[in-house]
């Protein structure tokens, strides 16, 4: 889960529950959320397998949202229950303004379990607990590290667009002045690697410098584990720098959906990210630290 908190919201008469959704939204806010939601005001059968298609590559939705009634050119939300379910296992939650046991009685007639019942006319006080326990039940440590990865490379591309755009503005005096702040930069990056390289003379020291992220980039340790031990895992190319170069890709984009496929892609790369590839992701990683890990 991301900052935002994504929904497919299906309801042919919006109007009606917009004060709820803007309940909702701030509830979300409060929880540090967005509550993204993609409004659909009816669908059909049509619909529905063009929506399992997309979501067996990528599902970008936290939950679904459907109301029973939905007009005469839609099918009903039980309908909706019943096809998505077949397929698709997201949290959903199937609302009416008629009684909740119906509801209920609908999707047991047609053996459709896990999904979740509310009233209409008590829409937040209804569904609010169950979007809370959604976000509690992925909100994790490396959830969080996840989160601040993505977003903060968002920011770091944003703030570099917004530094150009103000440069490009810039009088010649005024980008003679920014010039020369960046000299300063790169003249303090230097001398602070001259000492460094200066205080490095002992075996503790190189040690104390090796295990410093800091300190020592992680390419140099790569490299010299290669040069050392001639394992493979360590080469150029291999499965350690082949990953690295993933972690920097992941890292320093923006992550997008691509509609059509259903799969996630990454700003300025071509490639697509569904399901089975981020399984192979997972297993290579496994795989990478329980060789290292046995190499110790």
């Amino acid at each position: 889960m991301k900052i935002k908190y994504k929904a497919l919201w299906i309801e042919d008469n919006f109007a009606d529950i917009e004060a709820a959704i803007r309940i909702l939204q701030k509830k979300f806010n409060e929880d540090g959320f967005i509550f993204d939601i993609e409004r659909k005001s009816g669908i059909n059968l049509e619909h529905i397998a063009a929506l399992q298609s997309k979501l067996a590559g990528y599902n970008p939705y936290d939950i679904i949202l459907f109301d029973f009634d939905l007009g005469e050119d839609s099918i009903s939300g039980d309908q909706i229950a019943s096809h998505l379910r077949a397929s698709v296992f997201t949290d959903m939650i199937f609302y009416s303004g008629s009684s909740t046991d119906r509801l209920r009685k609908l999707l047991f007639d047609s053996k459709v379990d896990g999904v979740y019942i509310a009233n209409r006319t008590n829409l937040v006080e209804e569904t609010w607990p169950i979007f809370e326990d959604s976000i509690k039940r992925v909100f994790d440590l490396n959830n969080m590290r996840g989160v601040l990865l993505d977003e903060m490379s968002n920011a770091d591309m944003l703030m570099r667009e917004k530094l150009v755009n103000v440069v490009k503005r810039l009088s010649h005096k005024e980008f003679l002045a920014v010039l020369g702040k960046y000299v300063e930069h790169l003249e303090k990056r230097q001398k602070e690697i001259t000492d460094h390289k200066n205080s490095v003379k002992e075996i503790e020291s190189l040690l104390g410098a090796l295990v410093d992220p800091r300190l020592t980039e992680f390419d140099f340790i790569r490299r010299r584990l290669w040069a050392l031990t001639k394992d493979d895992i360590f080469k150029d190319g291999k499965q350690i720098h082949r990953n690295q170069m993933l972690r920097n890709k992941f890292a320093h984009s923006i992550a997008k959906l691509d509609e059509e496929t259903g799969k996630m892609g990454l700003d300025r790369h071509q490639e697509t990210y569904g399901h089975k590839e981020f399984a192979n992701i997972r297993k290579d990683l496994i795989q990478l630290i329980t060789s290292l890990s046995a190499s110790l």
